[in-house]
């Protein structure tokens, strides 16, 4: 449907463990929705995100124009939508929430993608590595070895300032590492704090990798948590602000790549 403010398109992010979708007329943001991605058929997720966000706003799925995709998992959602890539999302949803960032980061469950970035187009981007280690999954991993969840786990990092190192870049090897810390008897936040700036010096890498600017957008899901943060910034040196409504910062982007 096109309407006087514009076309009317949606963006679906489908991640490695949550789908997002938004929805838009125009550059206003009508609506969005979160789900958690679990067992279930990715596209059938999809769907049921595109229907709870087209309630949101009051429209049918026929009005929508067109729908994008993006994400680690695009080619499970089995619709008729356009493929986006994630640096060109990422950069039109930055440019939407944060238009002021010229260097901006987003922290995946599986993968992280640093990027200059300047009016909604990429200049420069950097992928983190394979192994899940500079990604939100080293944070799961860490938590569930400690037995906490990760906001316990912030929680304890910010607790103190010293920390003890993390040296694995590897995920698996990681876990192996910090059983061994906490037989050693070394004290749990100083093991969170040391995994937090663990994951902040492989993020930290990527940004240098891109070109650090007076303000770096943080986006994802893994972009609230304060710890990672508070590490991020002390080694950035440099103002680290969350996007508004980060974990859509994708799916906002798709949906207005397209229009």
């Amino acid at each position: 449907m096109v309407t006087d403010d514009g076309l009317l398109t949606a963006g679906i992010d489908a991640g490695a463990s949550r789908i997002k979708v938004a929805l838009f007329k125009g550059r206003r943001l009508l609506g969005h929705a979160v789900l958690e991605g679990g067992a279930e058929n990715i596209t059938e997720i999809s769907k049921r995100a595109l229907a709870d966000t087209c309630r949101i706003a009051g429209i049918t799925l026929e009005d929508i124009c067109k729908i994008a995709v993006t994400g680690m998992a695009y080619k499970y959602v089995h619709l008729e939508v356009e493929h986006i890539n994630e640096s060109t999302c990422l950069a039109r949803g930055i440019d939407f929430f944060m238009p002021e960032a010229r260097t901006a980061i987003d922290v995946g469950a599986q993968k992280s993608l640093a990027m200059k970035c300047k009016g909604g187009v990429p200049l420069k981007i950097r992928y983190s590595e394979k192994c899940a280690s500079g990604s939100g999954r080293f944070l799961d991993v860490v938590a569930a070895t400690m037995a906490m969840d990760k906001a316990e786990l912030s929680r304890l990092g910010l607790s103190t300032q010293d920390f003890v190192e993390v040296q694995s870049t590897c995920t698996i090897f990681a876990e192996s590492e910090i059983i061994t810390l906490i037989h050693s008897d070394a004290k749990p936040a100083e093991i969170a704090r040391g995994a937090y700036r663990a994951l902040a010096r492989r993020l930290y890498g990527l940004l240098l990798q891109v070109g650090l600017e007076d303000v770096v957008c943080v986006a994802g899901g893994v972009s609230a948590d304060a710890c990672l943060l508070d590490e991020l910034t002390k080694l950035a040196g440099c103002e680290i602000k969350t996007a508004r409504q980060s974990d859509i910062v994708m799916a906002c982007g798709a949906a207005l790549a397209v229009q």
